[in-house]
């Protein structure tokens, strides 16, 4: 009797053990099991980070590129309104002069300064000139006129000798091209070089006026 109920208490104490040790057991298992679920979850969650991470660089990328384009687009654009806008000015210009010249007091007066002017850059005493054919005229008439003002001006005496081969375009709108010693030395004093030189003066004046000051730009030509 004795001896039985020794059997059972043993028996009862290892199922016990056996309990406790499959709990242990089972414990130390989720344990491992939700751990190694826990760094599987990190790294896939560290792997989908990066990879959006990277997606976001690349679309902010994307997105800064085509902005810049379209602003580019829009600055040329604007560019070429604006030049536009300044060649049409230019072109009033012109015609407004084109058509004061058809004035003869006008534009004899105007050749007049031309010729002196030139005379005075050359600073020689024979030059050869060319002109418009439609000013052969002209310059027979003025010459003397021209001779003897160059002369009070600069006391030299000086020759002429007007080119009567090649003559200027009318597109030049008048004036002269003036040379010496055989062609070396060249001055071109015609209304519609001297129209390009104050443009070249005038033109960041101009933008300023029409279109205000560019707080970009560093230098003003």
């Amino acid at each position: 009797m004795d001896f039985n109920k020794q059997v059972k208490r043993m028996i009862a104490f290892i199922d016990q053990e056996g309990d406790e040790k499959m709990v242990e057991i089972e414990s130390k298992t989720d344990e491992e099991a939700n751990s190694a679920l826990g760094n599987m979850m990190n790294k896939e969650r560290i792997k989908i980070n990066n990879y959006y991470t990277k997606l976001e660089s690349i679309v902010e990328k994307q997105r800064i590129v085509q902005v810049s384009m379209l602003a580019n687009d829009a600055r040329m654009k604007l560019l070429v309104l604006k030049e536009r806008r300044l060649e049409a000015l230019f072109g009033e210009v012109y015609f407004k002069i084109k058509e004061d010249i058809n004035n003869t007091t006008f534009y004899k007066k105007i050749f007049k300064l031309l010729v002196l002017q030139a005379l005075c850059l050359m600073m020689e005493k024979n030059v050869g000139i060319r002109i418009r054919k439609k000013d052969k005229n002209l310059i027979k008439e003025l010459i003397p006129q021209i001779v003897d003002k160059f002369q009070e001006m600069s006391h030299m005496r000086v020759r002429f000798e007007v080119d009567g081969r090649v003559f200027l375009d009318d597109d030049s709108l008048g004036g002269i091209v003036m040379y010496s010693n055989g062609g070396c030395v060249k001055v071109e004093n015609t209304i519609r070089s001297r129209l390009g030189l104050i443009r070249n003066s005038v033109s960041s004046f101009l933008r300023n006026q029409l279109f205000g000051a560019n707080a970009h730009r560093k230098f003003s030509d």
